[in-house]
């Protein structure tokens, strides 16, 4: 059998099984026709990988990744890792925090492929959300990432969530809004809920456009 001449319905068949993604990277891997018949975009649903966290920035730039599907642990090199703290989420990207320089960027482990957002002036950054749009507007031409990012910034106190949208493949920031007491921060459903610990209330926001759609007052107390 020439495996190279598998039939084109069957090797799409085949990619949908593949539950973990260093499976279907291999898989690609064989052939050239395998990769015209199958291509980056064709990847089956992932669970998660998990990325090795590091109490402070070291001059490595491989990480440990453990993969939930395959029970197993790989260990990548990413040049971006170096001397700067790294952060997880649940899409394609990683986001990388250079606390020396005080800016930040998000990438692709895999394609390291990279997007800029324009921060600057902050101590502490942390990813709330990125991932697709859930309420995607056809008419704005993004490719349906959006990304929402918590900012520290020490010289003026102030806390606040900014929030990033892939138009025409560029990371735009569509809005930024102060949150001066956050006591915890979610996301859920495409909501973003902000606790706030000096009134009580919990602020909640559209993802998609930043904007405030709800207060859900304190709780009543006895």
């Amino acid at each position: 059998m020439d495996w190279v001449e598998l039939n084109p319905d069957l090797l799409r068949q085949i990619s949908k099984k593949l539950g973990d993604i260093s499976n279907f990277v291999r898989f690609r891997a064989v052939c050239k026709n395998w990769r015209l018949v199958v291509g980056p975009r064709d990847c089956p649903p992932q669970l998660p990988w998990l990325i090795e966290h590091r109490t402070k920035p070291d001059d490595s730039s491989y990480r440990k990744l453990f993969s939930l599907y395959s029970n197993t642990t790989h260990t990548l090199r990413i040049p971006q890792a170096k001397e700067v703290y790294i952060l997880g989420s649940p899409s394609r990207y990683i986001l990388r925090h250079d606390y020396l320089n005080h800016s930040a960027s998000l990438f692709n482990p895999l394609t390291r492929s990279q997007s800029i957002p324009p921060i600057d002036h902050f101590t502490i950054i942390f990813p709330n959300y990125i991932g697709p749009d859930l309420n995607p507007k056809p008419s704005l031409n993004e490719n349906g990432d959006i990304a929402v990012l918590f900012l520290y910034k020490t010289e003026v106190k102030i806390s606040s969530v900014a929030f990033w949208r892939f138009v025409d493949r560029q990371l735009t920031k569509i809005a930024e809004i102060e949150v001066p007491h956050p006591k915890a921060i979610a996301c859920f459903k495409g909501r973003l809920f902000i606790f706030d610990r000096a009134s009580a209330e919990t602020r909640v926001f559209d993802v998609t456009t930043g904007d405030e759609v709800l207060v859900i007052p304190p709780p009543p107390t006895e």
